[in-house]
């Protein structure tokens, strides 16, 4: 995959995110603990060259957890609460790419939900 410098937003399934890279083997003893970490690694990337023009949006399934700050520099972060969290990163990604001049990424490794995309 080649990423532009133009402005984007990547849209990203936080537990899919989570499960399929992060927490294998990664010495995290809860998907919360880990979901803090991802957090804080892309507020860190977001300040890199390559993302600096990037808005990074994290949901993450079910209902509100203590993960930390929700708001991290250009990371925003939510909880799908009652609905999937599929539902609504399709929900925002569309929505964005009819609504803003940013360029739309959506970050799963989800086979039905890229399908639906």
């Amino acid at each position: 995959m080649r990423l532009s410098g133009k402005p984007s937003v990547f849209c990203i399934d936080g537990l899919n995110f989570i499960r399929s890279y992060v927490l294998p083997g990664s010495g995290y003893k809860s998907d919360d603990e880990c979901a803090n970490a991802l957090l804080d690694w892309l507020e860190s990337v977001s300040y890199t060259d390559k993302f600096k023009n990037a808005e990074f949006r994290v949901v993450f399934d079910g209902g509100y957890r203590n993960i930390g700050s929700l708001m991290r520099g250009r990371v925003h972060a939510q909880f799908s609460d009652s609905d999937s969290a599929d539902d609504v990163l399709l929900e925002q990604a569309l929505y964005l790419k009819d609504n803003s001049p940013e360029k739309v990424w959506l970050v799963t490794s989800d086979g039905a939900l890229v399908s639906r995309a």
